[in-house]
């Protein structure tokens, strides 16, 4: 949404919902956050009286230039690989979850759903418990974290985990806002279907959440294929 006021500021609500093709409760939630943190401000729109238009703050304006830059960045890198540079090396970096990591990746999951779905803190709480299964029990051959660094700061996280001796889970796939357009979504993907191969499963399934504005007890999971040798 801040890319597409970035580039065309006073879009109507109604616009942005088509380009980006949102639903509408969800776009009025979005545009109310960000309304509430400042980075964009709402009108009647002057062609259209039963429509909004929606504007940058100048901190919004800042926010989008961040972002702006970092897909710069990962765009020019793209194409230099494409165009064989030996030098190219990607914007971020993927390293394995160490010593205060699963903390970060329980309070972010609780932050950014709260922010993004308006999931409650039922979620942050589900979180907590797979990533202390997985920090107390894993098997090390069988199972894994990672997490991804743009100039030294978290900005992603994966795990794979073993559901049986065939099957392995990826979960708690995040990518930060700020980092999102760089790749590290795919690589984190990646990175773990190559392990998941090299430790002997058969397929790997993507673990995800039904989508509700709060979560509750009876919430739903679902695995989906990605991947059979």
């Amino acid at each position: 949404m801040l890319f597409e006021l970035g580039r065309e500021d006073g879009l109507t609500a109604t616009t942005l919902r088509e380009r980006l093709k949102l639903d509408a409760g969800y776009l009025s939630r979005v545009l109310g956050r960000l309304d509430s943190i400042s980075l964009l401000t709402r009108e009647q729109s002057a062609s259209d009286g039963r429509s909004q238009s929606v504007h940058l703050t100048g901190a919004g304006k800042t926010a989008y230039a961040t972002l702006d830059q970092r897909r710069l960045l990962g765009s020019m890198a793209a194409i230099r690989e494409l165009l064989g540079d030996p030098s190219v090396k990607d914007p971020f970096v993927l390293r394995a979850l160490g010593p205060g990591d699963g903390g970060w990746v329980v309070q972010r999951h609780g932050e950014l759903y709260a922010r993004e779905y308006g999931w409650d803190e039922t979620f942050e709480a589900l979180v907590a418990g797979i990533v202390a299964d997985h920090l107390e029990a894993r098997n090390p051959r069988r199972e894994r974290g990672w997490i991804a660094e743009v100039d030294g700061r978290r900005s992603g996280c994966l795990l794979c985990v073993e559901e049986d001796a065939a099957t392995a889970k990826l979960r708690l796939l995040l990518v930060e806002p700020d980092a999102r357009g760089l790749g590290i979504g795919g690589r984190l993907v990646a990175e773990s279907l190559e392990f998941a191969r090299g430790a002997g499963y058969e397929r790997v399934a993507l673990w995800t959440m039904t989508s509700s504005p709060r979560l509750a007890p009876s919430m739903s999971t679902r695995g989906s294929s990605w991947w059979r040798p």
